[in-house]
């Protein structure tokens, strides 16, 4: 029966396959290590599609945890309630979502705490949340 990996391992298999160390993992790093290792080309895409979440080609850690199921709680879940806060469906959230979230669910918020919350977990600085910044943030406050 194979044995489950502990965190340090798989902390230690993101680091081997991060060859730079920059911290991501991107496409050429995850294709050279797979390849040496007699992966298929066509396998590589299937796992670098099924890892690099925000499909911007290069695995963060919190990818890697989400997609091996690392996390706290179901990354299932957490995508589910992203999609419905994510109401013209651009794969960001915006401040008028949040603000309509919270308007229909009755509570007031003010949009200044909202803009404040947006660009404190806004990686990118786009003014948005992707689907990884919205879970990063919610994993490292539960």
């Amino acid at each position: 029966m194979p044995r489950c990996l502990s965190s340090e391992e798989l902390m230690e298999l993101f680091n081997a396959l991060d060859n730079n160390g920059d911290g991501v993992v991107s496409r050429q790093e995850l294709t050279t290590c797979l390849v040496k290792a007699g992966i298929s080309m066509a396998k590589v895409e299937q796992v670098m599609n099924q890892l690099d979440l925000n499909q911007d080609g290069f695995i963060t850690l919190d990818e890697f945890k989400i997609a091996l199921g690392l996390n706290k709680e179901p990354a299932a879940e957490w995508r589910r309630l992203f999609m419905q806060m994510d109401q013209d469906r651009s794969g960001e959230i915006d401040v008028n979502e949040l603000q309509s979230l919270f308007d229909e669910a009755g509570m007031t918020v003010s949009r200044s705490v909202l803009d404040e919350w947006i660009r404190e977990n806004d990686v990118d600085g786009n003014g948005k949340l992707n689907f990884e910044e919205f879970y990063s943030f919610v994993s490292s406050n539960l």
